[in-house]
């Protein structure tokens, strides 16, 4: 309905108002008083029909939603995982990083590879040691070359990989504890 069908439609309900006559009033409003009636009408008037293009606009046509909000996603920087010195209060100039730690980084990954190697030619050697003495049929029907490249594909994909892995782990929490053990002791 248009505004001024609504209006009038708000005037004929309370047209009989105030009447003792039951049959004036459209709609049976007899407990309002004139005065109240007024005040009523008033204030429908003055809220709601004022206001009545903009609630007609609201409600007829179709808004356009207005998502205000944003994703945020932080990421913390990990330990010592790159070419650069980490951020903030550990941070330091470039060529220092460059000219200590990043050597003393790379000779650490030379050291464990090498260390690795050994590790998997001992471990291959003892394992084909025992495998050998063993008295089981099983294993003496199986050349001990085929025995051999079998333990070391094992040991380079299976055991080295674990080791690496499990290192790699304890210098994580090393380096964890000790940036809390530096940040607990007075400076």
């Amino acid at each position: 309905m248009s505004k001024s069908e609504n209006l009038n439609y708000l005037k004929e309900c309370f047209s009989g108002v105030g009447s003792d006559n039951p049959t004036v009033m459209p709609i049976p409003l007899y407990f309002f008083k004139l005065d109240h009636a007024k005040l009523i009408m008033e204030y429908l008037i003055t809220t709601l029909i004022h206001h009545y293009s903009l609630y007609e606009y609201l409600y007829t046509q179709e808004q356009d939603e207005l998502i205000i909000g944003t994703d945020l996603c932080t990421e913390v920087c990990s330990e010592m995982n790159g070419p650069f010195p980490p951020p903030l209060e550990e941070g330091m100039p470039i060529e220092i990083f460059e000219n200590f730690h990043l050597s003393k980084t790379k000779d650490a990954q030379v050291d464990d590879e090498a260390a690795d190697a050994s590790f998997g030619e001992e471990l291959t050697d003892a394992v084909l040691k025992a495998v050998e003495a063993s008295e089981s049929e099983a294993v003496k029907t199986v050349p001990a070359t085929e025995l051999r490249r079998i333990i070391e594909k094992i040991t380079r994909e299976m055991i080295i990989p674990a080791k690496t892995e499990l290192r790699n782990k304890i210098k994580e929490k090393e380096t964890g504890y000790l940036t809390r053990i530096e940040k607990i002791q007075p400076k």
